[in-house]
């Protein structure tokens, strides 16, 4: 299989236009769990975008109806990909650096992508995508997307150099969060763009190795760092600077998420994500950054 790495990393660079509004606000902050009025009540004094809401603007684009999965926004090769088939693809890794909170009236933004990494990992290739969201006062948010591509394999791997992993520590969490999920939650979900039918349909599921519709990945990120948000932020949106995660297995519809948290010095915190029923690690790896006080938030 003929892998041009060089080609693939020197693609130009794709651009598109999202939007939102605050009923996209509303529904991403209910998909994963959110009940404070500042996220879901376009009329509390502290109405704002979730700092997450970004990662669903990939999928969306501008539609205001469904987006058949996969949007071109997130399923256009590069130039010098050989042909593989989508159903190896796993979303491995994902990481959000807020630049500026969203403006919670609502908004047009310029999503600029492009290939930044390209490794063999022995058994498939991680790829990694970096979108970066503009409005008219510049950037607002930087997502990287981790790949992972099963079976491409042979190549010498180019791009950026990759972050060392997060080793989470071994002493037991400082601070617990736990949120029993709804067993309609990926369908609330899905409603903020990702309409990939591996959500909702069991015979999809079944079809690939799941007794039933798993919960998105991004959802199960989004849980986690809403208690994130909450442990840490004290309320204000523009404490949130970033957040990194690994997606280890899949959460089902009405289990119970808890994250463990733990503080690594001022303003930085390991987490990661576990199904308490199962005892199983859903999210990895995790890092978040944020304004340790008010005076450093911008």
């Amino acid at each position: 299989m003929s892998v041009n790495v060089d080609k693939i990393l020197s693609s130009p660079e794709a651009t598109y236009t999202a939007s939102y509004n605050q009923r996209d606000l509303l529904l991403y902050a209910v998909g994963i769990g959110e009940s404070a009025l500042q996220f879901t009540y376009e009329f509390d004094d502290k109405f704002a975008a979730f700092p997450l809401y970004p990662v669903c603007l990939p999928f969306k684009g501008q539609s205001q109806d469904v987006v058949p999965f996969p949007p071109e926004t997130i399923s256009a090769t590069p130039d010098g990909m050989p042909s593989f088939n989508p159903a190896m693809i796993l979303h491995g890794e994902q990481s959000v650096e807020i630049l500026r909170p969203l403006d919670p009236a609502g908004g047009t933004l310029t999503g600029k992508t492009k290939v930044i990494s390209f490794y063999d990992k022995g058994k498939g290739t991680l790829m990694e995508t970096q979108t970066q969201f503009e409005d008219v006062n510049g950037p607002v948010a930087k997502l990287i997307s981790g790949s992972f591509i099963r079976g491409l394999t042979g190549y010498e791997g180019k791009g950026r150099k990759l972050p060392a992993r997060v080793q989470i520590p071994k002493r037991q969490p400082d601070f617990y969060d736990e949120f029993k999920t709804s067993p309609h939650q990926a369908q609330v979900y899905r409603l903020s763009g990702d309409y990939n039918s591996l959500h909702i349909d069991p015979e999809i599921a079944t079809s690939v190795g799941f007794k039933q519709p798993i919960l998105h990945g991004l959802c199960s990120m989004g849980v986690a760092s809403r208690a994130l948000y909450k442990q840490f932020c004290g309320g204000d949106v523009a404490r949130y600077k970033s957040i990194r995660v690994r997606f280890s297995s899949p959460c089902f519809p009405g289990e119970t998420i808890q994250t463990r948290m733990w503080q690594e010095g001022s303003g930085k915190v390991f987490f990661q994500a576990v199904v308490k029923e199962r005892g199983v690690v859903i999210v990895d790896g995790g890092e978040f950054v944020y304004a340790a006080d008010a005076s450093s938030r911008l």
